[in-house]
């Protein structure tokens, strides 16, 4: 009998210890109210003060309420907002002190609020809602590991450029899934870190900037990375209107004492594209894929791609001895009404560093929407199109098994040149149709030339394939 009392009261003490380390706080138990009028500040912070020292803690709102807040809330523990919101009188409404919270099931927002800084490591927001519309930025990374799933971000500055996301620290590890997000997005390594490991998947990307200043001289672009390595964007949703670029994708550089333009941070590597739905229409458009100074790697397979209104879809014209490079364009729909690319590479030798290979897509474009000559915004002089393809001091060209579709029978580029390619050492133009001509500037010696089992939709030429006088190719087989 005495071994069972004693085991009772063993229990029953052990029980009010497990009680009384419970790591669920409510906010209500601390005086919040959460009526949207009275500032509950002093009563949610005490919550996460009181918190602090219980591992793994989380904060728990009530459900359906509205917190008014003066100053940004310290957060040392999970938030669970249980579908309740934040409405912040102050510019920050969370200032994030401890790395490894999670913040889920809350709206963020208010008339003074700004933006969100994520300035610890290891960081998780889901199922959250933040809008803003006075700043640039609306949430801002400074630290590694960050994840966004499942939530909603709307910048509505409209004064300038806005920016859903924005980093300049050089960070690692960002995974952003399953978003809706109005806004563009900058990721800027102004450090000498490393920077990357991003992954956006299944995210719905909106930006208009149609209420701004149209003009080809500005900077209006959607999508900015300066020197980040391994970025991934899967299975993504783009609605982009009169942008200047969708993507611009550079390494940072200066000009030395020479005035030769060299790369100072990490070049931009290993770039996949893939699965994603793009539509971008613009009345200052640039190039929808700005392959910038010092961009190495860089794939684009299966997304389907609508652009208008833009000066080329993808363009590369680092000149900067980088070793090798390689774009890759494979399995992609893409509908366009101007150049489709315009590549300049760096290649001299007669080594193979520079490739580019193009092979089975479907071009499609609208002959009654594909313009010669066309005048963007804030643009003096009429832009020409002569080349839909247009590839200069590329190593490697290889162009296969894509098909050229067109919406009616006027086939209006029959009398211009589809490829236009110089200073290569090998092209392969193969199992593939086109229309036009094509056109071989000078190569470099011993160079070899294949074009074969094409289909030529219509020709104003003479002779289809044209080259100059002072070629020295090695191997031609031209047979379409």
């Amino acid at each position: 009998m005495k071994f069972e009392f004693y085991l009772a009261i063993f229990l029953l003490v052990l029980g009010k210890s497990f009680i009384g380390q419970s790591n669920s706080f409510s906010v209500k138990d601390y005086g919040a109210i959460g009526d949207g009028k009275h500032d509950d500040l002093l009563a949610i912070q005490k919550t996460f003060d009181v918190a602090k020292n219980t591992k793994n803690s989380t904060i728990y709102f009530e459900k359906g309420k509205q917190y008014l807040i003066s100053k940004p809330i310290k957060l040392y523990s999970n938030l669970n907002g249980n579908g309740s919101a934040i409405k912040s009188n102050s510019t920050q409404a969370l200032s994030i002190i401890s790395p490894n919270i999670k913040i889920e099931n809350v709206t963020i927002s208010g008339p003074a609020f700004k933006y969100l800084r994520i300035d610890q490591n290891n960081i998780t927001l889901n199922n959250c809602n933040i809008s803003a519309n006075i700043y640039f930025a609306l949430l801002i990374i400074n630290a590694n590991s960050f994840t966004l799933t499942n939530s909603t971000l709307k910048n509505n500055f409209t004064k300038e450029k806005s920016y859903a996301l924005h980093s300049s620290s050089g960070v690692q590890d960002i995974q952003i899934i399953g978003n809706k997000i109005y806004g563009g997005i900058i990721f800027k390594n102004n450090s000498q870190r490393n920077s990357g490991g991003f992954l956006f998947e299944d995210n719905d990307f909106s930006l208009d900037y149609s209420g701004l200043p149209q003009s080809v001289k500005l900077q209006n672009d959607a999508f900015t990375f300066y020197s980040n390595t391994n970025v991934q964007f899967i299975n993504n949703r783009f609605k982009a209107v009169d942008i200047n670029r969708l993507f611009k994708i550079s390494a940072n550089a200066a000009k030395d004492n020479a005035n030769t333009m060299k790369v100072t941070g990490t070049s931009p590597d290993n770039f996949r594209f893939e699965g994603n739905v793009i539509d971008a229409t613009s009345s200052n458009g640039k190039q929808l894929f700005d392959f910038y100074i010092g961009t190495k790697n860089v794939t684009l397979s299966n997304n389907t791609i609508t652009a208008k209104g833009f000066s080329t879809l993808f363009e590369n014209k680092t000149k900067i001895n980088m070793g090798e490079r390689l774009f890759s364009l494979v399995g992609n729909t893409i509908n366009f009404d101007s150049e489709i690319l315009y590549f300049d590479g760096q290649g001299k030798s007669n080594l193979v560093l520079n490739a580019i290979e193009i092979k089975n897509n479907t071009f499609n474009y609208d002959s009654q929407a594909f313009k010669f000559m066309s005048r963007r915004a804030g643009q003096s002089n009429d832009l020409k199109f002569n080349f839909v393809f247009n590839v200069r001091n590329v190593d490697r060209f290889i162009y296969d098994n894509n098909k050229l579709k067109q919406s009616n029978n006027n086939l209006d580029f029959s009398s211009r040149y589809f490829f236009y390619i110089a200073n290569s050492i090998e092209v392969g133009i193969t199992n593939s149709s086109y229309i036009g001509g094509l056109k071989f500037e000078p190569l470099r010696e011993n160079s070899v030339v294949k074009t074969v089992n094409n289909t030529v939709l219509k020709t104003n030429f003479k002779n289809t394939i044209i080259t100059s006088k002072d070629n020295k190719i090695k191997y031609q087989s031209f047979k379409n």
